[in-house]
């Protein structure tokens, strides 16, 4: 706290009474210190209207630590707002996670074997809902393979070929990406930029 006081009070002198978002977000300190209501800049009218581009400056700053499958999960249902919107409405909006023997069974089903991460992804959930900028991520049971090609969403524009998934967007054109996670990953990054 009195390492954010400190920050605050410099950046005051400094920075002026309407300083750059992407200025406030130089050190994690200073963000609870905001919330808490710490206002030595003369944020009180700012700082609201701002609050959104501070924390997707934060998170582009600092981002989120994800090092497992349920963490990474968790953060793309909560920059998404389903997880808020499912607990109002008193239900999930996850599949649950699938068995070893439902991820064997699409594998011989498909005539490959998937990938340790997407296998680890259905471990967490199988499948994942739509949001506006992704498609529905296909469970077990629905996963299927077309042309060499396993499909990996509703509709069709995540595809893994040869070990990489392959993002096909209509207006953005085709991205290649090195694993399902990376993908998963891009999608979560994305989403903590336009928050």
């Amino acid at each position: 706290a009195a390492l954010a006081d400190g920050d605050l009070t410099l950046w005051a002198s400094l920075a002026g009474h309407r300083p750059d978002v992407a200025t406030l977000a130089a050190t994690r300190a200073l963000a609870p210190a905001l919330v808490a209501g710490a206002d030595p800049l003369g944020l009180r009218d700012w700082a609201p209207a701002c609050a959104g581009a501070l924390v997707a400056a934060l998170h582009e700053r600092y981002p989120p630590s994800l090092r497992t499958w349920p963490e990474l999960v968790a953060e793309i249902m909560r920059l998404r707002g389903s997880a808020e919107a499912a607990l109002l409405r008193g239900r999930t909006t996850l599949p649950p996670p699938a068995s070893e023997a439902a991820i064997r069974s699409a594998e011989l089903r498909l005539g490959v074997s998937l990938p340790e991460d997407h296998r680890e992804f259905l471990r967490t959930c199988d499948g994942l809902p739509a949001d506006v900028v992704f498609p529905r991520l296909l469970g077990t049971a629905e996963l299927r393979a077309e042309n060499g090609v396993v499909i990996l969403a509703e509709p069709a524009v995540l595809l893994l070929s040869a070990s990489h998934v392959v993002e096909v967007d209509p207006v953005l054109g085709t991205t290649v990406h090195p694993s399902f996670r990376a993908a998963l990953v891009r999608h979560a990054t994305l989403l903590a930029q336009a928050g």
